[in-house]
């Protein structure tokens, strides 16, 4: 499952890779292969190795895998998001929300126009993720444009 190449240990658990770095010759104490790999697969899951249905452009793409496992582990009664912009990671979650069948209520605040950071964008971003939401998620989902 991972290997220990002295100052640095690396998982390749299919869909994504993760490590760490102590440091040159920095070694945890007490901290084994086999400790390690106990770590970790307490942050892995099925879920984590789900693909996402919606693939769109963005900057959370490699993160789904830890929505996934994050929404099998917790399993709220309610989720909200807030900075949505084409619904990505608010998808992984709802996708996951139906796939565990867990009863949460899902809402996504925000504006769908764009801030200084992602930019500005017109209407149909906005008709796009409230198309997908009501076709997939719309028994526990809802849109709420307002700043937050």
């Amino acid at each position: 499952m991972g290997e220990c190449g002295g100052d640095f240990f690396a998982v390749d658990v299919s869909l994504f890779s993760f490590g760490f770095s102590l440091g040159p010759g920095v070694h945890p104490p007490g901290i084994t292969l086999g400790k390690l790999e106990s770590l970790v697969k307490n942050f892995v899951s099925e879920a984590s190795l789900w693909m996402p249905d919606s693939l769109v452009v963005s900057a959370w793409t490699e993160h789904a895998p830890f929505g996934f496992w994050l929404m099998d582990v917790l399993r709220p009664r309610v989720f909200v998001e807030l900075g949505t912009h084409h619904g990505f990671s608010y998808f992984v979650f709802c996708q996951a929300i139906k796939e565990l069948q867990t009863k949460t209520r899902a809402a996504a605040v925000d504006t769908w126009k764009g801030d200084e950071q992602a930019g500005t964008y017109g209407e149909e971003v906005f008709e796009e993720v409230q198309r997908y939401n009501d076709w997939h998620f719309s028994d526990f989902s809802e849109l709420f444009r307002s700043t937050f």
